[in-house]
């Protein structure tokens, strides 16, 4: 893209070339899960539902999570997001890399059902 060559010319912003290596990474290793980082303890799921809805997200995924600490409550700064493609996991880490000092990246477990899977065996003694 445009942008993406302006940043390798060194023509943008040193946070506009943190999105753009961010966002490649994404769609280099066309990654469907991404992990946002740098949460607030207080951040709920739905709060990352919310502002993935009203930011044109709404039908652009189809998990999200925001993993807590049991004994707390409190998230653990952290949330799992799957989207339906690559592309839009590509998009949003573009749109949201940096915002709030949000850092985003490709998650270890990629697709809905491997997260799924993985959250289940990892509380299936947690009552």
């Amino acid at each position: 893209s445009a942008l993406a060559a302006q940043a390798a010319n060194g023509k943008c912003s040193q946070e506009s070339r943190r999105k753009v290596a961010a966002a490649q990474k994404v769609l280099e290793q066309q990654a469907t899960t991404v992990m946002v980082r740098n949460l607030t303890p207080a951040t709920h799921t739905e709060d990352i539902i919310k502002l993935l809805e009203s930011s044109g997200f709404k039908e652009a995924f189809d998990l999200c999570r925001v993993p807590r600490d049991f004994a707390s409550g409190q998230g653990k700064g952290m949330a799992f997001v799957n989207f339906k493609s690559p592309e839009q996991a590509c998009f949003f880490t573009w749109q949201f890399h940096g915002f709030n000092g949000y850092d985003i990246a490709p998650a270890t477990h990629q697709g809905r059902e491997a997260n799924y899977d993985k959250w289940r065996r990892k509380h299936k003694n947690v009552k």
